[in-house]
This record gives C-alpha cells, structure tokens and sequence, in this order.
C-alpha cells in the first residue's frame, strides 16, 4: 500500500511539474505566433467614417468603399486616441467585405499622418 501511495505522490507531482512548463511555453509560443501574425497580416489603410460605441467603427478607403470592423472580445482590440476623420492603417487577418461585417481577426493599427 505504502509503494502505492508513493508512486500515486511521484506522479502527480510530476503531473504539475510537466504543466507548470507548459505554461511558460505555450505563452512564449502565443507571443511568438502574435508577433509572426502582426508580421504576416493584411493591410488596408482609410479614414475612420463612424464609430458606434462598443459595438463597431468603419473606414472609408481611398476608392470610396467601406469596411466595418466589429469591437469583440476575441479581436481585444480599441482605438485609443482615434476618433472619426483620422487616417488609419488596419493589420488584419481574414477577408475584407463591402458587404458583411468583418469576420476576421484584427492584428493591431497605426494612425497615419
């Protein structure tokens, strides 16, 4: 009994070994995959039409199309200081559409002068 207990002791302490290193890891992994993404993702430059708070913002670009890009979660993403008629460059991943709301994922932004 007293073997069992023993062995049941050295696995799981070897159990939380093994995950607390994961941990550090994976983080590393997920800074090093964000900054790959930024490096990687698309960009559309425009001047910020409307902002409706908390929900969405649209950009007008250079031809006359616009694009909305919803605030969510996932994308952990806010405009700080840019307000409507700043010129901004958007990094993206996914597909632009005139038509629907964006469903990709915003990478970061840039105002431009």
């Amino acid at each position: 009994m007293k073997k069992y207990l023993v062995l049941l002791g050295m696995v799981l302490t070897l159990g939380l070994a093994v995950g607390c290193g994961n941990k550090e890891n994976l983080e590393a992994e997920t800074a090093t995959k964000t900054a790959t993404n930024i490096e990687e993702g698309k960009v559309v430059i425009g001047v910020i039409d409307e902002i409706a708070e908390d929900y969405y913002f649209s950009i007008q670009v250079e031809d006359g199309t616009y694009y909305q890009f919803p605030f969510l979660e996932e994308n952990d993403f806010e405009l700080g200081d840019a307000g409507v008629g700043d010129k901004i460059k958007l990094i993206y991943d996914g597909e632009l559409s005139d038509v629907d709301m964006f469903d990709g994922t915003l990478l970061g932004f840039e105002l431009v002068e």
